[in-house]
Formats: structure tokens, sequence, C-alpha cells
């Protein structure tokens, strides 16, 4: 006579099962949080090398056609808007219908301006920090894809020997521009980029802690 004996199978409990399904969960939800990190950082490294360029571009065209060209941002809800214009004539008639648009306004999505936490790049001359601009050396408008933007308070000038200023008559060692993450009317200041523009030399350079 032929005895089987089949081992008892046992399978998961409930308890066991939800166990599990909540760690995955926890798992995915760090994932998710990393990648969005990771997103941000890039999205503010890609605002500080295009805003970088656009200002670099401004003195070249400053110098090159021996004309002022003023760099404008606007804070908007969820973004910041940078324009250029230039005077039509080179000069110092800063009537609105004498000035020019030079070449698009950029839209940098969740990007804020303000004024970044002091880290590890040379000290700003206190008077140059773009974001405590209550006025601007220049205020103009613009009008881009039917949406009107006014410039009025962050404002830099190159004038034709490239030298950047954000007053007439006053001369800043560095002029500190902050670009922090942004969502709605929150910022994040612990992630960061600054942009420094030497005052007497208009160089521009781009620093991420």
């Amino acid at each position: 006579m032929r005895i089987c004996i089949f081992a008892a199978r046992r399978g998961f409990s409930l308890i066991e099962l939800l166990v599990v399904i909540a760690i995955f969960a926890i798992l995915a939800t760090l994932a998710v949080s990393a990648f969005s990190n990771i997103g941000k950082a890039g999205r503010l490294t890609k605002a500080g090398g295009d805003v970088s360029s656009l200002l670099e571009q401004a003195r070249t065209h400053a110098m090159a056609n021996n004309i002022p060209v003023w760099v404008g941002f606007h804070p908007e809800d969820n973004a910041l808007a940078v324009a250029v214009v230039t005077s039509k004539d080179g000069s110092t008639n800063l009537a609105s219908t004498n000035l020019v648009q030079l070449g698009r306004v950029r839209q940098l999505e969740s990007i804020g301006l303000g004024v970044a936490p002091s880290g590890a790049r040379p000290g700003v001359d206190p008077g140059g920090q773009l974001a405590s601009r209550s006025n601007s050396i220049l205020s103009f408008s613009t009008t881009s894809g039917g949406l009107a933007r006014s410039f009025n308070a962050y404002v830099l000038r190159f004038n034709n020997r490239g030298e950047a200023q954000l007053d007439p008559d006053t001369r800043n060692r560095v002029i500190e521009i902050g670009l922090l993450p942004r969502t709605g009317t929150a910022t994040n200041t612990n992630n960061y980029a600054v942009i420094q523009v030497g005052g007497l030399t208009g160089s521009v350079k781009l620093y991420r802690p």
C-alpha cells in the first residue's frame, strides 16, 4: 500500500499582504520625491545657464553696437519672465516709442527671483541685490503672445563699454541675481542658483551650491 503525504501549502496572510503593499507604497513615494527633486535641481541649473547666456549676449550686443541694452525680470505666479530691450537709435531717449525688444521674452517656469542665502561664492555688494530693488534704472513694457508685462523694478543695464548698472549714478562692485524654485507664491531657499555680474567688467558667473 502506497501512502502519499502532501505538504500543506501556505499562502500569504492578509496582514502580510498589507505590510508588503505598505512597504511598496513608501518606496514609491520616496522614489517620486527623489525624482521630483532631481527635476527641480535640473530646471534651476538650466534657468541659471539660460539667464547667464542671455546676459552675456546683451552685454556683447551693447559693446558691438555702441548702444545701451537693458535686461528686465518680471516675477509671475509660477514663473519668471526675462526681456531685453535697447534704444532704436542708440540715444539716451528712453521713451517707450524709442525702445525695441531684442528677441523673445523668456519664460522660466517654476523659477522665482530672490535673495539667495550666503554660500560658496564671493561676497556681493549689499546694494547690488537685484531682488531687493523697488525701482529700476528703466521701466518698460512688452507684449508677447498677447500677454503684456511691465518691467519696473528688476532691470539692469549694460552700457556701450559693457559695464553693468542698476542705477544711473551708482557703480556696484557686483550685481547679484538670485534664482530660486517657485510654486505659486512660495519660494524654496534651500536650493538656488546665483548669477553674479561684475559692475565694472560686466563679466557673468553662475554659482550653484
